[in-house]
């Protein structure tokens, strides 16, 4: 065998690799707006139950997005700010949930930590579900690593 006939192979089975990914991340491409719109809703859910359980930084979160509208990809939670002294009013601070355009991951701006990405990946049971820190998340799980910081910041806010 020559050089010849193993650079052949190579370029052989770098094809076949990239074929595989390729059927790979359309599989996961076609689950993506159903994981969004699923995460979405629980997001909603959650949200709903914290205000009405009366907590407090719950209450004065709004939602903004139609999850039914299969063109809206950004979804945004407002977070009202406390008013600063001095000030009349104050800015809110958004919470935008993305479907990225090659429908591979879920972007989460507007936290401490941010951007915070959920991958989208087949785990090993080959259910697509976000991945959080090298870890597949169940649509609830993923939903409290989103809303943990904004409905009890005292617990999960990021320290400095």
């Amino acid at each position: 065998m020559s050089w010849i006939d193993e650079d052949g192979a190579e370029l052989q089975r770098q094809r076949e690799s990239a074929a595989e990914l390729a059927a790979r991340n359309s599989h996961i491409a076609s689950c993506a707006e159903k994981i969004y719109s699923d995460l979405w809703n629980e997001l909603v859910a959650r949200i709903d139950e914290a205000k009405r359980k009366g907590n407090y930084h719950a209450a004065g979160l709004i939602i903004d997005g139609d999850p039914y509208e299969r063109r809206v990809y950004n979804h945004r939670i407002v977070v009202p700010q406390p008013i600063k002294p001095g000030s009349s009013s104050s800015e809110p601070r958004y919470v935008v949930l993305t479907l990225t355009a090659d429908r591979l991951k879920i972007e989460v701006t507007g936290l401490q930590r941010t951007p915070l990405y959920l991958l989208l990946d087949i785990c090993e049971d080959g259910a697509v579900l976000p991945k959080y820190e090298g870890e597949c998340k169940t649509i609830q799980d993923a939903s409290k690593v989103i809303l943990r910081p904004l409905i009890f910041p005292e617990l999960f806010a990021v320290r400095g």
